[in-house]
């Protein structure tokens, strides 16, 4: 599910950014929108993927992420939502919630969680070449293996 969404763009996304363009920028009505018109939980994930794609392209990594946060405090307890979260916390170098999101994504799917202890460990791994600390290597080195 996570990657770059090809193909047309949804009704929701679509009114997000006629939104945005017209200088409406807000999170939280961003996100109401996604969610008034998309309804369902799996719908509404699916929009906000394409919509912080689409951001992240023309590099608006902040707002995506804090759209991802709006939407984190009302959706609970899904796991795609999370690692969308730490994906773009990853690329904003904030490898503290990188990690944090990650964790969360794998406790909310322990039986497919492998890919989250690996995005874990290179985040704890970027965060030692950040911080010049070897402890944050040690601990990627134990999620790495």
């Amino acid at each position: 599910m996570l990657g770059v969404n090809k193909g047309a763009k949804r009704e929701s996304v679509e009114a997000v950014l006629e939104q945005f363009k017209k200088g409406n920028r807000n999170v939280d009505e961003a996100y109401g929108k996604i969610k008034e018109i998309e309804r369902e939980i799996p719908d509404i994930v699916q929009a906000l993927e394409q919509l912080s794609d689409i951001l992240c392209q023309v590099t608006y990594f902040q707002k995506a992420y804090d759209i991802l946060s709006a939407a984190s405090k009302d959706i609970k307890g899904n796991p795609v939502l999370h690692e969308l979260i730490a994906r773009i916390a990853f690329v904003m170098e904030n490898f503290e919630k990188c990690i944090f999101h990650n964790k969360k994504a794998a406790e909310l799917q322990p039986e497919s969680c492998f890919h989250n202890y690996s995005d874990i460990g290179l985040a704890y791994y970027r965060l030692g070449l950040q911080a010049g600390m070897n402890k944050h290597f040690e601990t990627a080195f134990k999620f790495c293996r």
